[in-house]
């Protein structure tokens, strides 16, 4: 019986654990449960979002406006967003204009199209003003 309660109380002491009611020593607490200490539990981390930029799209779009796109997106995602070109718009270049050490730069970017759709691989950053233009700009 002195080993059983030994060994308990060797086994408690190795896991931690604490006595419920009594002392883990006393006669009274063989058989009983024994609780592990209390630990704190964290609150699960927050998913990150994923990040995004506002991209102003104008001119010759069929819904021009200012798009939330994923970080990362090319030019191509911003004309999709606006619903594409309209059908009288020129759709070879695209006019972006990106503030650059305070200053606004003017970027031509010229689309390649594979199999009918506008291929542009131009990565847009965050505040840049897209505009397509009519035949005649």
């Amino acid at each position: 019986m002195k080993t059983d309660l030994l060994m308990l109380c060797f086994l408690c002491f190795l896991s931690g654990c604490t006595a419920t009611k009594h002392d883990a020593g006393s006669p009274t607490n063989v058989g009983r449960t024994f609780e592990a200490p209390s630990q704190q539990v964290q609150p699960p981390a927050a998913t990150p979002q994923p990040r995004t930029i506002k991209v102003t799209v104008g001119g010759w779009v069929k819904t021009s406006g200012t798009y939330v796109l994923p970080e990362g997106s090319n030019i191509v995602a911003a004309l999709d967003a606006a619903g594409g070109f309209k059908d009288d718009s020129h759709q070879n270049v695209l006019r972006v204009i990106r503030k650059v050490d305070g200053q606004e730069r003017r970027i031509y970017v010229r689309l390649h199209y594979q199999t009918g759709q506008p291929k542009g691989e131009f990565q847009l950053l965050d505040g840049d003003k897209v505009y397509a233009r009519d035949q005649l700009w």
